[in-house]
């Protein structure tokens, strides 16, 4: 199925100058909804129908950012500051108040890049109703790898994460889960980080 849909994106994927303004991806993302809507017509897609999509709404962008790993271990910092852009911009398409799926942009190119990201679209759905009813403005999303976690940080430095069976509902301090989530990266690196370092571990 994924390489059905990467053939799918090859062929329909948007031609769109290169990123002027965030206004300039936010409109590229809103033409991306066509081929979302011709995916599932198609049949890839079969979690809705281009009926849902002609109803829906794009909410606010989240960046993606990726955050380093040896920094996170040794930092007393934030996720900001030890974190650099994916160049990713996911934007939840909205219907009936529920995040029926996603298009994720290049913020370099103004290009969609993938759609339907079912992991994402369900964390979403799982956020607290107050970050859903602001439509995820000013939302980031830091990935943290190695540990595989993602860690959603709002406008007011509220933390949220479903990693190790959190709940996406908690409201976290921003400061208080990084501590708790670098103290698991320390632990990781105790056991694996050798075997990272030697590229004898994926991360």
């Amino acid at each position: 199925m994924k390489n059905i849909i990467s053939i799918i994106l090859s062929l329909f994927i948007l031609s769109t100058p290169t990123l002027l303004s965030q206004s300039d991806l936010d409109q590229a993302a809103k033409a991306s909804i066509t081929i979302l809507s011709q995916m599932a017509d198609s049949g890839i897609i079969k979690d809705f129908n281009s009926k849902n999509i002609a109803n829906s709404s794009l909410a606010f962008g989240i960046e993606e950012r990726i955050v380093n790993f040896d920094k996170f271990i040794s930092s007393t910092g934030n996720f900001k500051n030890i974190s650099e852009s994916e160049n990713k911009f996911h934007y939840p398409v909205i219907n009936n108040k529920s995040v029926i799926s996603t298009i994720t942009m290049n913020s370099k190119t103004s290009k969609a890049v993938s759609f339907n990201d079912r992991f994402l679209t369900n964390e979403l759905n799982n956020l607290p109703r107050k970050v859903k009813e602001n439509e995820f403005k000013e939302l980031k999303l830091y990935r943290i790898p190695n540990l595989n976690a993602y860690v959603y940080v709002d406008r007011e430095g509220n933390a949220y994460s479903s990693y190790d069976g959190r709940s996406l509902k908690e409201i976290r301090s921003v400061n208080e889960l990084f501590k708790e989530l670098k103290e698991e990266a320390i632990e990781y690196n105790k056991k694996y980080g050798n075997l990272i370092r030697d590229n004898k571990l994926l991360h």
